[in-house]
């Protein structure tokens, strides 16, 4: 990174979050814009690069953000994940190509691996230059969140629950071991049903530690 500090940005369904970080990792700014009624993106619905952009460029205004370089969280709903013996782009229902995998070795020996499809890859990136930020890197949403669990010994269960959608993340010393994603959100009232879902994945897979993201 070129600058002192830098930006870790979340595209919600309806929220965009934004946080301005030092190089050591201490945050510096936040903010959050918030929409209601039409969405930024969902499961069934894609983004659209310019409306997006021009929204994010609103609230970094608004925040009077130092830095212009971005780390960005990529939606659950567009990311494919997978547990194998080895990271193997056969295991993606797709053409060669069409998707950018990511990986990280289990203590079984297995690999938990993830794959983001190259045009969504593509729209992000155009979030970022219309928005006038260099995009770092890109990171699905469960390995964001898996960082701040660095610390935290045994296994956890994170539900991070968004208007649209919620995505329960087992989280074992840091390191994502599995992911599952629900169109059951904040907006559905469906609140029983995301906190069974909860309980049933913490007892399938020997969970005893629920933390519930905000």
């Amino acid at each position: 990174m070129t600058d002192e500090s830098y930006l870790g940005i979340d595209i919600g369904t309806n929220s965009i979050r934004v946080l301005e970080k030092d190089s050591q990792g201490k945050i510096l700014k936040w903010g959050i814009l918030e929409r209601r009624g039409r969405v930024f993106h969902s499961s069934i619905r894609p983004m659209l690069p310019e409306d997006v952009a021009s929204a994010l460029s609103d609230l970094l205004a608004t925040m009077a953000v130092r830095s212009r370089e971005a780390v960005m969280s990529v939606a659950p709903f567009y990311v494919f994940t997978v547990v194998g013996n080895t990271i193997d782009p056969g295991s993606i229902p797709a053409r060669p190509g069409a998707y950018k995998l990511q990986g990280a070795y289990l203590k079984d020996g297995r690999y938990f691996f993830t794959a983001i499809p190259r045009d969504i890859e593509l729209a992000y990136q155009q979030i970022a230059e219309s928005a006038g930020l260099r995009l770092l890197r890109l990171e699905p949403t469960s390995f964001a969140l898996a960082g701040q669990f660095h610390d935290r010994r045994g296994k956890v269960l994170v539900v991070d629950e968004d208007q649209r959608c919620t995505t329960y993340i087992e989280i074992s010393n840091g390191r994502v071991d599995y992911v599952f994603h629900s169109d059951f959100g904040s907006d559905s009232g469906a609140a029983d049903v995301i906190m069974n879902k909860a309980k049933e994945i913490a007892a399938t897979r020997g969970i005893n530690q629920l933390v519930f993201s905000i």
